[in-house]
């Protein structure tokens, strides 16, 4: 039998377990990874569940400890479940999952796992059972580690893509996407990094889906900036160049990027001679000084930068993937022009809150 390993690259530094919080947070972590791996399918789900209410009786002797339900059988496109026996024909890689065809048809099973537990604000135990199952379930990396591998690269991009010191996006993980090709494991070949103030209307496994639409030379998928940002950071050059697309609304212009939602083809982006020359810091100044930029959003700035000079590097997302939401510049010089960078049309896939916006209840 095949196995499915899962494997969640979540950033930060865990010293403990026994916060509450912290055990919530592992939690939607969890739910984040059995929602892009296993899918949503509601008849399987009732399955499960309904199993769960079958043999309640029999897992009832501690209700403080932890409760490990996984349904193993597989359905059928049909809507039958096989009840085992068989081994699922069924091949995964490290890149992508590749499935076997049998009698010339793709093999689409869903596999769900659920993890139920409760109380775990009272119970010593099993906090200690949850950080076992996690840490067996998912990888960690410690910021600091990474933080120090990530500063050499990105050293002299701050000053051109920060606020400043003690600034939000001057702390140098926030170029992380910039260099991750460079610090992460060779095995690790393709990502999507991911705002924490997102709402997915959507499966997110979709979503990985979109790394097929890269055209050959392109690295990054990221979707266009919806407000007139770049308009108004690129002032200077384009009062020298008044006939410029740089900075004017899609889609005759190129008016930046959002890294709200980014697909990082990493085994591209060590590829790319073309990204890396980029990464230098006499490139990135040179770029700086021929287009008078100054910058404060970090990774976003450099990929809006070199997305003027090379935007074949750049798979453009739709919109719907990164729906952004902040209507700031609205209201601050630019409600003029501003429709013509929000207007998003198409179906909405994931919203995006930026700039502490309210996200939709739909």
């Amino acid at each position: 039998m095949a196995f499915l390993r899962l494997v969640v690259r979540i950033m930060g530094r865990i010293s403990t377990f026994r916060s509450y919080q912290f055990v919530v947070l592992l939690a939607a972590a969890l739910a984040v990874v059995a929602f892009y791996y296993f899918g949503s399918e509601k008849q399987n789900f009732s399955t499960t569940t309904k199993r769960i209410k079958q043999t309640q009786v029999s897992h009832n002797t501690n209700r403080n400890d932890a409760d490990l339900t996984v349904d193993t059988r597989l359905l059928h496109p049909d809507g039958s479940e096989e009840q085992g026996g068989e081994e699922p024909d069924l091949e995964m890689d490290s890149k992508d999952f590749k499935h076997r065809k049998r009698d010339g048809q793709v093999d689409d099973r869903h596999f769900h796992a659920l993890m139920m537990f409760t109380k775990v604000d009272k119970s010593r135990s099993l906090q200690d059972k949850f950080r076992v199952a996690m840490l067996s379930m998912v990888s960690f990396h410690d910021v600091v580690a990474l933080t120090q591998k990530l500063f050499p690269i990105v050293e002299a991009m701050q000053k051109h893509f920060s606020a400043g010191s003690g600034a939000y996006y001057s702390d140098a993980i926030f170029f992380l996407s910039v260099a991750m090709h460079h610090i992460m494991p060779q095995s690790l070949t393709r990502i999507v990094q991911l705002d924490l103030d997102l709402k997915y209307r959507t499966n997110i496994r979709d979503l990985f889906q979109e790394f097929q639409r890269f055209s050959p030379g392109a690295v990054i998928g990221i979707a266009r900036e919806m407000q007139p940002v770049y308009r108004h950071t690129f002032w200077q050059y384009r009062k020298e160049n008044p006939k410029t697309r740089v900075g004017e609304p899609a889609p005759e212009g190129l008016p930046g990027f959002n890294s709200g939602v980014m697909l990082l083809d990493l085994g591209a982006m060590r590829a790319s001679a073309l990204y890396n020359q980029l990464l230098e810091p006499s490139n990135v100044a040179k770029l700086a000084d021929q287009y008078r930029f100054r910058g404060h959003l970090g990774d976003q700035d450099f990929f809006t930068m070199i997305g003027m000079e090379h935007p074949e590097l750049f798979y453009s997302l739709a919109c719907g993937w990164n729906r952004q939401l902040c209507t700031w510049w609205r209201d601050h010089g630019y409600g003029d022009v501003f429709q013509l960078y929000y207007r998003c049309e198409g179906p909405i896939y994931i919203y995006h809150g930026n700039c502490n916006s309210p996200i939709p209840d739909d």
